[in-house]
C-alpha cells in the first residue's frame, strides 16, 4: 500500500544523501518510540492522526515476531506529582496528560506490546537518556 508521503519523504532523503540501508546487522529488534495513545489517539491534545504511520509499523512488527527478534516499546510517563519530569514539564506543559496508569501511556492496541516484548519508560525527548535501552541492547 502506498502512502501520500512516501515519494516526497524518499525524493527529499535522496537529495539530502539520507535513507541508504545498512542491512539487519547480526542482532536486529525493532524499536517502536512513543506510539502511545497520547501521539496516536486523535481524542488526547497532544495527538494526531497517525494510522498510516501505525499501519506501515503493524506490518513491520509482524515481520519482526515472526522472525523471533526482539522489539522493544518506549513511552513517555511521570508520577502524578511531576517530580520525575525535571525542567522539560516545564518546556512542554502540554506532557502533563501523561500520567503513569493513564490510558495516555498505554501503547496504541494497535501496535500493542505482547509477552516477551519490553516497555521501556522514559521522561525526556530521547529514548536512551536515563533510561534501560542503553543496557538492554548491550547488556
Amino acid at each position: 500500500m502506498k502512502h501520500d508521503w512516501e515519494e516526497p519523504t524518499r525524493a527529499d532523503y535522496a537529495a539530502k544523501g539520507l535513507g541508504s540501508r545498512s542491512g539487519f546487522g547480526e542482532k536486529p529488534a525493532l524499536l517502536i518510540v512513543d506510539f502511545s495513545n497520547g501521539f496516536t489517539d486523535p481524542a488526547s491534545p497532544l495527538g494526531g492522526n497517525f494510522d498510516s504511520q501505525v499501519d506501515v509499523t503493524a506490518r513491520l512488527l509482524a515481520k519482526f515476531r515472526a522472525g523471533c527478534f526482539p522489539v522493544v516499546y518506549t513511552t513517555v510517563a511521570y508520577d502524578p506529582d511531576f517530580n520525575d519530569a525535571g525542567i522539560f514539564i516545564e518546556k512542554i506543559p502540554a506532557l502533563s496528560l501523561l500520567v503513569k496508569g493513564s490510558k495516555w501511556v498505554e501503547i496504541d492496541r494497535r501496535i500493542a506490546p505482547v509477552k516477551g516484548d519490553e516497555v521501556i519508560v522514559k521522561k525526556y525527548a530521547s529514548a536512551f537518556f536515563g533510561t534501560e535501552l542503553d543496557r538492554y541492547f548491550h547488556g
